[in-house]
């Protein structure tokens, strides 16, 4: 009698727990004064309420970004009210290795970085979360487009 009620308890106690969150793909453009920006992160970051966790994406040549949706792979944004953020990737994110050693087989080092800009083309505002312009942006079920013009300081 003892072990039945064990099992019918945890049984019920499969389904307990949060429900994962309803995820949505999104896509969009990030410009600055009219023109593409590439390698821009695009952060969406859930506001109190929205379950889920933040997903990013980057910006190609033309400044589009996608996040897409794959219920399998648990990808997507979730569904709710964000924050987004914008960092200039070019800043931070270091080139590939130059190719294979022909001798050893081993990825070859980078020689030195090239001299790069040292100032952000976002404004830091869109890169922190308290500071943002972009806040209470909504993300439905379905396919979402956020289009996003940065301004200037």
């Amino acid at each position: 009698m003892r072990t039945s009620c064990l099992i019918a308890l945890l049984a019920g106690l499969g389904g307990c727990g949060p429900a994962a969150p309803v995820l949505a793909p999104v896509t969009g453009t990030v410009t600055a004064a009219g023109r593409p920006l590439r390698n821009i992160e695009v952060v969406f970051v859930p506001e109190p309420g929205t379950p889920g966790r933040d997903c990013a994406a980057y910006t190609d040549a033309n400044g589009r970004y996608y996040v897409p949706h794959d219920p399998a792979l648990k990808v997507g944004v979730p569904v709710g009210t964000h924050r987004v953020l914008l960092r200039d990737a070019d800043l931070y994110l270091v080139p590939p290795a130059a190719g294979v050693d022909p001798e050893s087989g081993e990825p070859a080092r980078a020689g030195p970085a090239a001299p790069g800009r040292k100032t952000s083309r976002v404004p830091p505002r869109y890169g922190e979360s308290a500071q943002t312009p972009l806040r209470g942006v909504r993300v439905e079920p379905g396919q979402n487009t956020l289009d996003i013009a940065v301004e200037p300081q």
